[in-house]
């Protein structure tokens, strides 16, 4: 008696577990056909005429029922795949701001401390845009959001322009503070070419000085 109950509660158990794992419409279509195997069962004299009716047509509605199993098992797949792809993006993600990182610190390298700067402040920007490519990209492929071709693609036109934009103020900058720069070093190469000048002529004047005290002294 005691290994008997043991054993229907293991099957209980399994029962229980089963049925967790199964869909809303997975478990529906187990008791319909459970259902249905009751009333088979049973003599027809038995039966009411609701039941009765459900038995006539039962091939039908039974394949109404794997039809719901069906769209709702493609549903979760569906759902499932959208989850681990996003998961994916993350990593690929958290992947390439690494590999950006990298790209930035190896940019310019060898040109010289200013020229370095210079590009990576280039490749950042870049980046930054690409970013905004890889996520406009995403919302696209996601037919949920509804966008159009026609809003992609002036969306991508509009990131493309702003990124050359952007690029050409950089430019325009780097510009400026070469010509400031140009300035500072000319002003500052003539000031000193002035101060050798003034010294020279001082040097001039003390020799010239020197030479008449010396003169006189040798005259006296």
């Amino acid at each position: 008696m005691i290994d008997h109950l043991n054993q229907q509660n293991a099957l209980l158990s399994s029962q229980a577990e089963l049925t967790v794992k199964l869909s809303s419409s997975e478990q529906e279509l187990v008791k319909w056909r459970q259902r249905i195997a009751d009333l088979e069962s049973r003599p027809s004299s038995k039966l009411t005429q609701d039941q009765k009716s459900l038995l006539l047509h039962r091939e039908e509605i039974t394949t109404l029922m794997e039809k719901n199993v069906a769209i709702e098992k493609n549903n979760r797949l569906i759902k499932e795949s959208a989850e681990i792809t996003a998961w994916r993006d993350s990593l690929q993600a958290s992947i390439d701001n690494r590999q950006q990182g990298y790209d930035i610190q190896i940019a310019g390298y060898g040109v010289g401390d200013k020229n370095q700067l210079r590009q990576q402040e280039l490749l950042r920007i870049e980046h930054g845009y690409n970013n905004q490519r890889l996520q406009l990209e995403r919302d696209y492929a996601d037919k949920s959001r509804g966008m159009s071709d026609h809003v992609f693609q002036e969306k991508m036109q509009a990131l493309n322009d702003a990124l050359e934009r952007e690029k050409e103020i950089v430019r325009q900058k780097n510009e400026q503070l070469d010509i400031q720069a140009g300035d500072w070093v000319s002003g500052a190469s003539q000031g000193f070419n002035n101060w050798l000048d003034d010294t020279k002529d001082i040097s001039e004047q003390i020799k010239s000085t020197t030479t008449q005290m010396v003169d006189g002294m040798t005259d006296a």
